[in-house]
């Protein structure tokens, strides 16, 4: 009876044993896949990041390629608004060219005779004169607005060529148009003929006209711009 006692715990004791080694094998294969899940988690978020990284550098290349493209679509237009301004200006007949020369240069002569004048030759002032309101250093007021005058000469000169020799005997006072009271013989020309030097350079051939009806020849350097359409003088070496 003692022998069959002893067999039985025996068994007991290797089912016991052969449970403590399934546990311990369950527990290094759990350990194993959770360590395989979190490798796997940590390589899935470096990929990640490599993929962030990768989007963010695309997009800049994007980016640069697309504002490359702006800035030579832009030079583009840049480079074609130059050619066009030269070309119109080329295509400007000789006659307009010359018309051209022969109204700033009775603009010219009116403005050596008198500032009056020059606003009387661009219909701006009337034959009579009102000297009512002078200032101290002798400007007489008008009711001429400052900006109609300057819009009268950009018919004939650029806006750079204005305002370098057709405003330091004219003033602007609250809007209005001031002009300096002087007075002198006015000069009169006659354009003879011109030749280009480039698409905007050229030579005149003009004649002085004097009171006594005497004529002088003389050469002068001119150059044109297209200004809305209109052919005006953007530099003349005779004043």
């Amino acid at each position: 009876m003692e022998e069959k006692k002893t067999i039985k715990i025996s068994l007991s004791t290797l089912f016991l044993i052969i449970a403590i080694i399934v546990i311990i094998v369950m527990g290094i294969f759990c350990y194993s896949m959770y360590n395989q899940k979190i490798e796997a988690e940590e390589q899935l978020n470096e990929m990640n990041e490599k993929t962030l990284n990768l989007e963010t550098k695309i997009n800049t290349i994007s980016n640069i390629i697309s504002d490359d493209t702006k800035n030579e679509e832009k030079q583009n237009t840049i480079s074609d608004d130059i050619v066009n301004t030269e070309s119109n200006s080329y295509n400007f007949s000789e006659d307009e060219i010359k018309k051209t020369l022969q109204n700033y240069l009775d603009l010219q002569g009116s403005k050596q005779g008198a500032p009056s004048a020059l606003l009387q030759k661009l219909n701006l002032l009337g034959t009579t004169l009102d000297y009512n309101e002078v200032t101290e250093d002798g400007y007489v007021k008008t009711d001429i607005k400052y900006s109609d005058y300057k819009t009268a000469m950009l018919n004939y000169v650029t806006e750079e060529w204005f305002n370098k020799n057709f405003t330091e005997e004219f003033k602007e006072i609250n809007g209005l148009l001031y002009y300096l009271n002087s007075g002198a013989t006015g000069n009169e020309y006659q354009v003879d003929s011109i030749r280009p030097k480039s698409n905007t350079m050229y030579i005149g051939e003009i004649y002085r006209i004097n009171i006594d009806g005497s004529r002088e020849k003389q050469s002068i350097d001119f150059a044109i711009e297209n200004y809305n359409g209109k052919c005006v003088i953007s530099y003349c070496d005779y004043y």
